[in-house]
């Protein structure tokens, strides 16, 4: 039995809107505020934003002025002060062609907190900050937790990694001596940086081993350290190498003094931890904008230097290091026919080894005045015949005619070979034409 799907509703207002929708099929006009009420009044309208100029834009950003401008007047320019730090820390951790190049040394920074206690009983010991220094990149994050600052009576020290205890009691350190200057708490930290970049990077010179920074009550001593007493002229011209190299006046004093006279009558403890007299002079207050970059005298005499190292010495293809003055083996006497065949154009031509000397073992019962006999390669002659003597100095073919020419001309032996190819051909035709 079929279902009645159909449902009424007893509303009316269902009904007239149906009557409605079934009347008017067409689509409700944008004009229709029946179709669209809430476009037509209905909402609230929205409240008009305020206007903005330029002026009240820029104002928000550009700090308020006291006076009113003037357009005659020259306006300052705030900008960002570039110390020297700066543009070092940016030149040796940053640019690629400084930061990543190999040190000539490892180096090592220790930090210690000074004399702690009775000078008998205090351990003479420091802690080394991160690992070992191999260029001026890796040097970044080892002297970065310094930057904040140490406490007083501390001390900074930067070494190379050979010397095991850096103090005047090390045996590498203790013939030596430093050159000391003091400098105020406000520049030591910065300038004690900058004097370790320049180490690293040997502007002072090879014969560095190291710099300190002592921090003190009135003020902080930095001091460059050598394990050699220089001379009397090497001594004032690194006092004016460091002066030049960290900006310093001219009032400024750097101070030398040797490690054995400057802690002389020091005990143990104090010499450690560098407990002595500040240096005399003017403390350092001030330093140069300007950088001073390496001068083509330095590069020069550095270039000079190692071709001093390495005179008499030439790196071969493969590797092996051979030595520039080997002197050639001369003839006796003047006649060619005496000359060793080692020294001479053609043996050398033929044998690319035959200008290299040979030296002879000595054997162990040679005489003292027996001379070195020259080296005498032997062939040995194959016999020509069987049962022939050995060392016959006949030989069987020493009769025959010297032939100087071939034994057949080439013309006859071209015409006897045409002459057989062409027997060949009749030969082959015949046979092909009677078959």
């Amino acid at each position: 039995m079929p279902l009645d799907m159909s449902y009424e509703s007893d509303s009316s207002d269902d009904g007239a809107s149906t009557k409605a929708t079934r009347s008017n099929n067409k689509a409700p006009s944008l004009a229709d505020k029946d179709a669209f009420p809430e476009t037509f009044g209905s909402a609230p309208a929205p409240a008009p934003q305020p206007s903005m100029d330029f002026a009240s834009l820029a104002g928000k950003f550009v700090p308020e002025e006291n006076s009113e401008f003037d357009l005659t007047q020259p306006r300052p320019v705030q900008r960002r002060v570039i110390t020297r730090i700066s543009r070092l820390r940016d030149m040796y951790y940053k640019s690629r062609d400084v930061c990543n190049q190999p040190l000539g040394s490892k180096w090592k920074l220790h930090v210690d907190s000074g004399l702690q206690g009775p000078e008998k009983s205090v351990e003479c010991v420091s802690r080394q900050l991160g690992g070992e220094v191999g260029s001026t990149k890796q040097f970044d994050p080892v002297c970065a937790p310094l930057r904040p600052g140490v406490s007083t009576g501390s001390n900074v020290r930067l070494f190379k990694s050979s010397i095991t205890s850096p103090s005047a009691l090390d045996e590498a350190l203790e013939q030596g001596g430093k050159w000391s200057l003091s400098v105020s708490k406000e520049l030591s930290m910065d300038m004690f940086e900058e004097l370790c970049l320049y180490v690293l990077d040997e502007r002072l010179g090879a014969s560095v081993d190291g710099c300190l920074l002592a921090v003190r009550e009135g003020a902080d001593v930095l001091s460059v350290w050598s394990g050699a007493a220089p001379s009397a002229k090497a001594e004032s011209k690194m006092s004016e190498d460091i002066m030049a190299i960290l900006g310093l006046e001219e009032g400024c004093r750097v101070e030398f003094g040797l490690h054995s006279t400057v802690y002389k009558k020091l005990s143990q403890a104090r010499k450690y931890f560098c407990v002595e007299q500040p240096p005399r002079g003017a403390v350092v207050t001030a330093q140069e904008v300007s950088l001073q970059p390496r001068s083509k005298v330095e590069v020069t005499h550095e270039k000079q230097d190692k071709r001093k190292a390495n005179k008499g010495k030439k790196r071969a293809e493969e590797g092996f290091i051979t030595e520039n003055n080997m002197t050639q083996r001369k003839p006796a006497g003047n006649s060619s026919e005496g000359a060793d065949p080692r020294g001479s154009t053609s043996a050398s031509t033929v044998n690319p080894f035959g200008d290299l000397e040979v030296e002879e073992e000595k054997q162990a019962g040679k005489k003292k005045n027996e001379s070195d006999a020259p080296l005498v390669f032997k062939t040995r002659k194959a016999n020509s015949r069987k049962g022939s003597k050995k060392g016959s100095a006949k030989d069987e073919f020493a009769d025959l005619p010297v032939q100087q020419g071939s034994v057949v001309p080439l013309p006859i032996f071209m015409a006897a070979g045409g002459a057989v190819f062409l027997v060949l051909a009749i030969f082959i035709w015949t046979y092909t034409q009677s078959s």
